[in-house]
């Protein structure tokens, strides 16, 4: 029999925040805590990362407490984490679950390991979020995580674009917060700080007028960072985020009233991913082949 693909498997089609819809149960439950269990323990088994080699398992319990507000009856620390997770509801479990993945990842508890294991665990049962950097994100569609988002996020990373990262990051946080106008324009911010770094990469003076999306990619064109065909419909297709920030009502203002929906935002981030990949391998494309032309 074909094994059927994470698209196929995704349910369901449509998918709302975690808090509206997403339901725990204890299979799933042990499932999540066994990829700490996994991280730590590997970590106890090397050498202790921790300041004075305190138990990696004491430091996170610990720090969760403190997330928490919650307080523990076990002495043995693994139970008492385990006990602090099960006797969650199904918000504060997801809540406590990605504090536990900024801790492992800010301490470095073999956090690729953990990241893995977790995003296995969500693509299994059908969870609308992938475990990026330590933060949940949304993914209501596995396909467009895997092909374009957790892509996106590789290249601006391996590339060096640190506070498009950053801006990506804030989009898909305050969508999962419901701040859907905020997360439009973090979004396209995303875009303006690849563009603004490949000016400052390549020694060109930005367009005078700050916000001008069309002269910042024109000039990059100009002046061979970007591919010349970055023209009419493709050039239109890039800066689709910026047409949705600018289109919809208050978003161009930053205004809290009349929130764009979900649906929209979730566009606008995709769209953002795309628009960056799409231009970081451009320009690495035309310096690659810039560098192999032959000198007179």
């Amino acid at each position: 029999m074909i094994e059927k693909t994470v698209y196929d498997r995704e349910l369901p089609a449509v998918h709302t925040p975690v808090t509206n819809i997403d339901k725990t149960d204890n299979k799933l439950k042990i499932s999540c805590f066994s990829c700490i269990e996994q991280s730590i323990y590997l970590e106890r088994n090397g050498t202790f990362s921790s300041p004075f080699n305190v138990d990696p398992m004491h430091l996170l319990l610990f720090d969760c407490i403190a997330f928490s507000g919650k307080t523990v009856n076990h002495k043995k620390e693994d139970d008492a984490l385990k006990e602090l997770f099960f006797q969650s509801n199904d918000k504060e479990f997801f809540e406590l679950l990605e504090n536990a993945a900024h801790f492992i990842y800010s301490e470095n508890y073999n956090y690729k390991k953990f990241e893995e294991c977790i995003n296995k665990v969500f693509t299994r049962n059908s969870i609308g979020f992938r475990c990026n950097q330590g933060i949940f994100l949304i993914a209501p569609e596995p396909r467009m995580y895997d092909e374009i988002i957790d892509p996106c996020f590789h290249v601006l990373r391996k590339n060096g674009f640190e506070m498009a990262d950053n801006n990506l990051h804030d989009a898909f946080t305050s969508l999962k917060e419901e701040r859907y106008n905020e997360a439009i324009i973090n979004a396209t911010r995303a875009i303006e700080s690849v563009l603004d770094k490949l000016f400052e990469d390549h020694g060109i003076d930005k367009p005078e007028k700050k916000n001008d999306i069309y002269n910042k990619i024109k000039n990059l064109v100009d002046n061979r960072v970007l591919p010349e065909y970055i023209t009419g419909l493709v050039l239109e297709s890039l800066i689709l985020p910026f047409k949705i920030r600018n289109n919809t009502a208050n978003v161009a203002h930053g205004s809290s009233l009349d929130e764009s929906n979900n649906d929209l935002a979730t566009y606008a981030i995709d769209a953002t991913c795309s628009s960056i990949l799409f231009i970081v391998r451009s320009a690495n494309n035309e310096t690659l082949e810039q560098d192999q032309q032959p000198t007179s």
